[in-house]
């Protein structure tokens, strides 16, 4: 039997971001009402996959965590691994949002001073954190986590004191306390924001893992029964009621972990070494997860904008595809013609101011 490979999820990043965003639009639908048993009994099994969508997010924390591993081995100065990361994040709200929160705040706050608050709110991604809004809470927690990623890698890789997962222990324990603290002590903030700081452990697994991907390190070939009894476990008791808050989110970590790989497995048993060309699923779910960030912002907003809308039918499965469809063009739209063009030009506007401002040869 082959080795289990952790660099697995490196191989097939593209088509594991690909499955997790489309699994995060389809568990959408889920809490549109749509019904994926379409009334038959036996597609119940169908329909519980749907609903467990939102483990998509937690595959996307983790692959988060190993791809900055992968960055900071670059050995980029702390300027400029910022300035990429901002880049990443902030464009693409940008092109995607902005105009559509202005245009609705202006609407909804006949008051300009009002209006403008509320916008302002929305921009910084503050909305999230101070009402509880919800509707982009992933990048509102991503930019925290991105700005803390350098102080997390010192403190997983670069303490003289004790092993790297000595100090994951610590700092995971830490991080729980803290969520169980929120959860016992201001119940009211903590149920606002719990659907991000529940998944704060994730990400951080997956910057300690990252070290061991970019390695490329082999764990024995029983390691996917592990995985594999990891994910049948998740599946299983995630719809039921065995598992409750503030539990759930970490029962959902060991899901996204566990999943990550064994979709990644999946992949690798439908990837013939020496094909000619992988297998028409995985380029779709490739091209899709590179622009899944995009993807992610647009079909939000586009849903949203159909929910206001009289052609809006809840629990319409037809409809519902047909957005989600647009916004897979839309997103792949944005991505091509407006978010990578100016964020190469920010990159690249940056790398020559310092490279003015580098001191220069006395000749």
């Amino acid at each position: 039997m082959k080795p289990f490979r952790l660099d697995i999820v490196s191989t097939y990043r593209a088509p594991l971001y690909g499955f997790a965003i489309l699994w995060i639009v389809i568990y959408h639908a889920t809490i549109d009402s749509v019904d994926f048993s379409f009334g038959i009994e036996q597609l119940l099994w169908f329909k519980g996959i749907m609903e467990l969508g939102n483990a998509g997010v937690d595959v996307f924390l983790f692959l988060s965590g190993v791809c900055l591993f992968f960055s900071y081995a670059k050995k980029p100065t702390l300027h400029d691994f910022m300035k990429k990361r901002a880049v990443r994040l902030i464009v693409p709200l940008v092109v995607i949002d902005y105009g559509y929160w202005i245009i609705r705040c202006l609407v909804q706050d006949p008051d300009l001073g009002t209006a403008m608050a509320h916008f302002v709110l929305k921009a910084t991604t503050l909305e999230f954190w101070f009402t509880g809004v919800a509707s982009v809470w992933f990048v509102s927690l991503l930019i925290p986590l991105y700005a803390c990623y350098p102080l997390i890698h010192a403190f997983l890789f670069e303490s003289p004191r004790g092993n790297a997962a000595v100090r994951l222990v610590v700092l995971e324990a830490l991080i729980i306390t803290v969520d169980l603290s929120l959860w016992a002590y201001v119940p009211d903030f903590y149920y606002m924001i719990e659907i991000a700081i529940g998944r704060i452990p994730v990400f951080v697994f997956g910057c300690f893992a990252g070290k061991y991907v970019y390695e490329r390190r082999t764990l024995s070939w029983w390691t996917w029964i592990i995985v594999a009894a990891a994910a049948v476990t998740f599946v299983s008791l995630k719809p039921t009621d065995l598992i409750v808050v503030p539990w759930n989110r970490l029962f959902q970590a060991l899901g996204g972990i566990s999943l990550s790989y064994a979709i990644c497995g999946i992949f690798a048993i439908f990837d013939k070494p020496g094909a000619p060309e992988k297998p028409a699923a995985m380029r779709f779910l490739s091209f899709v997860g590179g622009f899944s960030l995009e993807l992610y912002l647009t079909h939000i907003a586009l849903n949203q904008i159909y929910s206001f809308t009289p052609l809006y039918m809840e629990g319409a499965l037809l409809p519902y595809l047909v957005v989600a469809a647009a916004a897979v063009f839309a997103a792949w739209g944005a991505r091509e013609y407006a978010i990578e063009p100016v964020s190469k030009w920010m990159l690249s506007k940056e790398d020559g101011a310092h490279r003015d401002r580098a001191p220069r040869r006395r000749p």
